[in-house]
This record gives structure tokens, C-alpha cells and sequence, in this order.
């Protein structure tokens, strides 16, 4: 049973260490995900899984160990407190031409920053943490089943979903511009706004894939596992100082 979600940016420059001089930048950001983070672990979930986009669709277990290295900063994460382990492949969820065998066994850069943003909390020491990366590529319907399918894993499941918008704001954006950057982030953050996740579940793969949206498929796992459960969604936090759109938010279903 899904209780809980928060929604924070994949963005790696949230950790101080690779953001250096520029670390003040992302303070609000950085404040909204702890505050975010915390209402997530005060509904005391069982399980909280980080959810978020890469080259593949695959569980990742507790223990599973991560590096800003990617970014130039070696500085290491581990998700949750399990024992060390690789990654495996999810199994039985929906989502196609998963090959568990031929994974590297480091987090992707995604749920690194995730399992940072966790490993800030104590509470989060005592609650059961996994991780499930998803493609970029990963059709819509594989991505509602990923999420139905988490939801209904265990007594009580929170998400912590590692996504952005698109990447196509203006000039200094990874993308450059594109004046459709900006009603595709409208749709999903009025999403989360108005708490009506379905809405997640409408944005249009080919053209988030255009607008360098890699955040669509985790969000879309946020819609199925939120589907047909009553909730409370609160928009946090929400801006693009690097061209790339940004959002903080919460969902807390109801009657927990």
C-alpha cells in the first residue's frame, strides 16, 4: 500500500561537494527535499524505495553502493543500510528486455542522489530502503505497472522519486531552448500541484525524449502507484536556475 511519495530533482548539484562554490544556489531546493523527505518518514513507512531514471529497468537492492565520480566528485553513497549487494533485475513488473546477468553493480547517478538525500535523516536508518531505476526509454504502461506493482509490495510503501523536467529552458539549458519546454512542465507540475497524479500518467514519452526530459518514466511509476488512492499532494518547491526544470513535492495518502 503506497502512503507516502516525495518528488525532488535528480540533480547531483544538490550534494555540496560537487556544487563547491555554487552550493548556495540550490539552499531553497535543498531545504524544500529535507522537508519533503522528513513528511515522507513521519507516516513511518515499512519500505521506501527510490525510484529513479537510467540505462536500465531494474531493482536495486538495500546495500547497493553509488559515486558522484560521474559528475568529477568521488564521493560515495550507499542505499539504505542493507549488506552489500549487486543490483538485480526487478522481475514479473510489466517492463520488457530486462537483463539482470549483464548489470554493473554501481547505483545510477539518479538514485545516488536519492539515497544522499535519504542518508541526511536518521529516521531513514530505520526503515527498509531499496531503489528501482528506469529506463528512459520505458513505455508508459511499463511504467504504471512498476509503480502498481510497489505499491502493493508491502504494508506500507513511500517513494522517494528522483526526477526532473525538461532540460530545454533557455539558452544556458543543457538543450539549448525550446518554447515547448514550458507547457510539458506546466502539465507536470500542476500534477503534483493539484494532487491529480493522474495527470503524470498523460505526458507524452516522444516528446518529454525531445525536450530531454529523462524524469518521465519515474514519474509515471509515481501515477501508477498512486492510482485509485486517495491523497494529499503539496507543491513545495519549483524553478529552472539551470535551465532545467525543477520540482519538490509531496503526496501522503489519505487516512494514514
Amino acid at each position: 500500500m503506497l502512503v507516502a511519495a516525495a518528488v525532488c530533482p535528480a540533480a547531483p548539484v544538490l550534494v555540496p561537494e560537487v556544487a563547491q562554490g555554487a552550493a548556495g544556489e540550490l539552499d531553497d531546493c535543498r531545504a524544500a527535499c529535507h522537508d519533503v523527505i522528513a513528511t515522507v518518514l513521519a507516516k513511518r513507512p515499512d519500505v521506501v524505495v527510490v525510484v529513479g531514471a537510467g540505462t536500465h529497468t531494474q531493482t536495486l537492492a538495500s546495500g547497493s553502493r553509488g559515486s558522484f565520480e560521474p559528475v568529477g566528485v568521488a564521493v560515495p553513497v550507499r542505499l539504505g543500510q542493507g549488506s552489500d549487494s549487486d543490483r538485480t533485475g526487478h522481475g514479473g513488473t510489466g517492463a520488457e528486455g530486462t537483463d539482470p546477468g549483464a548489470r554493473s553493480p554501481s547505483l545510477p547517478l539518479t538514485v545516488s542522489v536519492g539515497a544522499w538525500l535519504l542518508a541526511q535523516h536518521p529516521a531513514a536508518a530505520q526503515v527498509s530502503v531499496h531503489g528501482l531505476e528506469v529506463a528512459t526509454d520505458e513505455p508508459v504502461p511499463s511504467c504504471l505497472n512498476l509503480g502498481r506493482a510497489l505499491a502493493d509490495d508491502a504494508a506500507g510503501v513511500a517513494l522517494l522519486v528522483v526526477a526532473d523536467g525538461t532540460a530545454r529552458r533557455g539558452p544556458a539549458a543543457p538543450g539549448y531552448a525550446d518554447e515547448r519546454s514550458a507547457a510539458l512542465d506546466q502539465a507536470w507540475i500542476s500534477s503534483l500541484a493539484e494532487g491529480s497524479l493522474d495527470g503524470l500518467a498523460a505526458l507524452d514519452p516522444d516528446l518529454a525524449t525531445v525536450l530531454m526530459m529523462a524524469g518521465r518514466p519515474p514519474l509515471q511509476v509515481l501515477a501508477g502507484a498512486a492510482q485509485g488512492r486517495r491523497g494529499q499532494s503539496t507543491l513545495v518547491w519549483h524553478g529552472d536556475p539551470y535551465g532545467v526544470q525543477y520540482a519538490v513535492a509531496s503526496w501522503l495518502r489519505d487516512g494514514r
